[in-house]
């Protein structure tokens, strides 16, 4: 069995630095690079322990406040057009949680890229993907190393407005079939088909 333990840590942080650029060009492309620096003496991550009982193993989830220091690049980018939207964005994480068994360590790369193209503004057609980079961690008992693999999601959408008050959808997510976790021991399997209908007032 697994537990998730309710966690109350809360972000203190001693030093934080940022700097970016945003703008638009030609009124259509729109842009947002930033980074920064940030020194945490608490801040909340992922961790993961067993308890071992004659009964069995329980594995207990939790948020650990942790003291490190985190380097980080974004850089978002978007399109938009009467008949055509696109969004991408691409975020680096650099911390110093390296051989630090306390908890899981932030994705180093992830990002996403979603593009919808609609047909007068009745039928919608959409694709997507979202990523992310191994997570380094610790298992703790007996301070096993362990890993939250990498994931590319895949996902696809469509939508027809039947009238402008109302329209059916359908969107569909995992299409490579990719086993996915985002966080410990919580994993998504298999393609999801999802389907229902949109009233706008």
């Amino acid at each position: 069995p697994q537990i998730t333990a309710p966690s109350f840590a809360q972000c203190d942080e001693t030093v934080r630095f940022n700097a970016g650029v945003r703008g638009r060009i030609a009124g259509s492309f729109e842009y947002d690079v930033n980074g920064g620096f940030t020194i945490y003496n608490e801040a909340p991550l992922d961790y993961l322990t067993v308890l071992s009982s004659e009964a069995g193993n329980v594995y207990i989830i939790s948020l650990n406040p942790v003291k490190y220091n985190l380097a980080y690049v974004n850089a978002v980018l978007s399109y938009k057009s009467e008949r055509l939207d696109i969004d991408a964005g691409v975020h680096y994480r650099f911390t110093n949680l390296e051989g630090d068994f306390k908890a899981f360590d932030l994705p180093m790369f992830s990002g996403s890229l979603r593009a919808t193209y609609n047909w007068q503004k009745r039928i919608y057609v959409g694709i997507g993907a979202e990523g992310s980079s191994d997570r380094a961690g610790a298992f703790i008992k007996e301070s096993i190393r362990s890993y939250l693999p990498w994931y590319v999601d895949l996902g696809a959408s469509a939508e027809y407005r039947i009238t402008r008050e109302f329209g059916v959808w359908v969107r569909g997510t995992n299409l490579l079939n990719c086993t996915i976790m985002r966080r410990p021991l919580y994993i998504e399997k298999g393609i999801n088909v999802m389907g229902g209908i949109s009233l706008n007032f």
